[in-house]
C-alpha cells in the first residue's frame, strides 16, 4: 500500500510543478486557454475529524470559465442572458493554506 501512496504523491508533485512553471519563449499557447475570457474561482473549508489526529480544516476550491447563456427566467417568463460556470475543475487539500494556494 505504501508504494501506491509514494507513486501517487510523485504524480501529484509533477502535476503541481507543471501547473506552476513559467511559459517558455516560442511556445504557442493552448487555444482553449486563450479563448477563456473570464474565469472564476471559489474556495471554502470544512472541519473534519481525522482519526487519531483530531479536527483539521479541509480546503476545497473550484476554478471555472464564466460564459453567458440564454435561460428562461421563471418569474417573468422571458429569455434572459445569465452568467454560467463551465469547465469546472476542483481542488482539495488537508493541511496548511500555502500548498492549497499553489494547487489553485
Amino acid at each position: 500500500m505504501k508504494q501506491w501512496g509514494a507513486r501517487f504523491e510523485a504524480e501529484e508533485k509533477k502535476k503541481e510543478e507543471k501547473a506552476n512553471e513559467l511559459p517558455q519563449r516560442g511556445v504557442v499557447p493552448d487555444p482553449a486557454v486563450e479563448k477563456a475570457e473570464v474565469m472564476g474561482a471559489v474556495m471554502d473549508g470544512a472541519m473534519v475529524n481525522v482519526r487519531q489526529e483530531g479536527w483539521k480544516e479541509l480546503k476545497v476550491g473550484c476554478l471555472f470559465v464564466i460564459e453567458p447563456e440564454e435561460v428562461k427566467d421563471e418569474k417573468i417568463g422571458e429569455i434572459v442572458e445569465q452568467a454560467c460556470a463551465h469547465q469546472q475543475s476542483y481542488v482539495t487539500h488537508l493541511g496548511e493554506p500555502a500548498p492549497f494556494g499553489r494547487k489553485m
